[in-house]
């Protein structure tokens, strides 16, 4: 099969039936694997029913037809290339295939498999902290970039429309060699407006939990997401401190998950418990070790059998300062998430996560911003917020669990002003607070 003829890669022909008459035939263990022909013929048959992608719409400050490098402050890199694709309102969230995050484990093969989906396509394409290539990487896969370009130049007549975007780090410009390389193709990018890139991401983040899925047997399959007040398949619960009520929060919308159709189902099939719906994941150390993560998480694959809508509780420790950034756009934005080995984790947009972060008040203040209460409560006291380099999960749809004198100090600005609080507003919950082990304390 190696030295067939490229004539043999041809759609078309009952394949299925060409492999069983094989197996029947013969009892070799070969015959069960496809050859190269074979896989070819697959491959041209799926590639011939897919629908050409429309060219996307970009920002003005990108050009087409050539890469884009964008030199953005440390804390602006994911939410510049979040402003990239917020730009095409038809369009859903980026792919893993159309965007790289790079660390320095990056390999060359990854980004020159990037540079050649990019520029035979008239999608926009993305390789993100490019700054952390080392030198060697850097090299190899600038010089495939240029031999790409020529190859363009030549065939296409410089008229390609592929979009390729390069985002880097300002503060890494003076230790980089890849900025250098690219600094013809320099473009200044618009500054990043963090309240409508949280807009945007929870629009999107909603239009995930309002797939609602039709199943054979006539059930609807209703996304986890209708737990959240927003229905967001995405869910940021924080506070500057432990003991609030972050994980209680999380047990309210695990206790509601059991109320969903299909799981109601799913369970009773099976013969389960509604613990099985909620999955805590833990993210200690200093770094997420992404093999740790991913040893977890291929423990929970899901069931085709019995499908069911589940949460997944990112429970990320406050020693955690490095690499949360990258895994949690790869995971909550591009949708998919691999280790070293190859093993890689889908999210399930019917399935919701929870992202539970004690943070620091330059980051809550951020996020409180978004509630009237913060800003109008006489007495509430902000640090400033500009010129902070603020995490990524600042830009998710969030609720803040505050302290007992913040719940006292809402309840009593509302009632004094008439107004109802804000879902993101810290509250009280009252199924706690009539607990027997709370009434008993409270008696005293």
């Amino acid at each position: 099969s190696l030295n067939a003829s490229a004539s043999a890669f041809v759609p078309g022909g009952n394949l299925a039936e060409t492999r069983m008459a094989a197996i029947a035939s013969n009892t070799s263990p070969s015959v069960l694997y496809l050859t190269l022909n074979e896989l070819g013929r697959v491959l041209l048959s799926l590639h011939s029913k897919t629908r050409p992608s429309p060219a996307c719409e970009v920002p003005q400050y990108i050009t087409k037809g050539r890469p884009n490098l964008l030199v953005v402050p440390e804390g602006d890199v994911f939410g510049t290339v979040l402003d990239l694709y917020r730009h095409d309102p038809s369009s859903a969230l980026p792919k893993s295939s159309e965007v790289l995050v790079c660390t320095p484990e990056t390999t060359a093969e990854e980004v020159i498999l990037l540079w050649r989906r990019a520029v035979f396509s008239k999608q926009l394409h993305c390789l993100v902290n490019a700054d952390q290539l080392d030198y060697s990487v850097s090299s190899e896969v600038i010089q495939e970039l240029r031999q790409l370009l020529e190859v363009i130049r030549t065939h296409y007549s410089g008229c390609s429309e592929f979009a390729l975007a390069i985002v880097c780090c300002r503060e890494n410009e003076e230790h980089t060699w890849i900025m250098s390389a690219l600094e013809d193709y320099r473009t200044a990018a618009t500054p990043c407006v963090p309240p409508e890139l949280r807009a945007y991401l929870l629009e999107k983040f909603r239009r995930q939990g309002a797939d609602v899925v039709s199943l054979p047997d006539g059930k609807t399959w209703h996304p986890a997401a209708r737990v959240d007040a927003e229905e967001s398949s995405v869910r940021l619960v924080t506070s500057t401190r432990a003991g609030v009520g972050k994980s209680l929060f999380i047990k309210r919308m695990s206790d509601r998950l059991a109320g969903l159709e299909v799981n109601a189902k799913s369970l009773q099939q099976i013969g389960g418990n509604p613990s099985q719906l909620s999955h805590s994941v833990p993210i200690q150390g200093n770094t997420v070790n992404v093999s740790a993560v991913m040893d977890m998480l291929v423990e929970l694959k899901p069931t085709p059998k019995s499908p069911m809508s589940r949460i997944f509780h990112i429970d990320v420790a406050p020693t955690i300062h490095s690499g949360l950034d990258t895994f949690l756009f790869n995971l909550l934005v591009l949708g998919s998430v691999c280790d070293g080995v190859g093993r890689t984790w889908q999210r399930a947009p019917t399935d919701l996560y929870v992202i539970e972060v004690t943070c620091d008040n330059v980051s809550f203040a951020f996020l409180s911003n978004e509630s009237k209460f913060m800003a109008e409560v006489p007495g509430t006291q902000r640090p400033a917020t500009h010129n902070a380099r603020l995490p990524f999960f600042t830009l998710l749809p969030a609720f803040l669990c505050g302290t007992p004198l913040d719940a006292y100090s809402t309840m009593t600005f509302m009632q004094e002003n008439r107004r109802q609080p804000a879902y993101r507003d810290p509250q009280l919950d009252m199924a706690e607070f009539v607990s027997r082990q709370y009434q008993r304390v409270y008696g005293y």
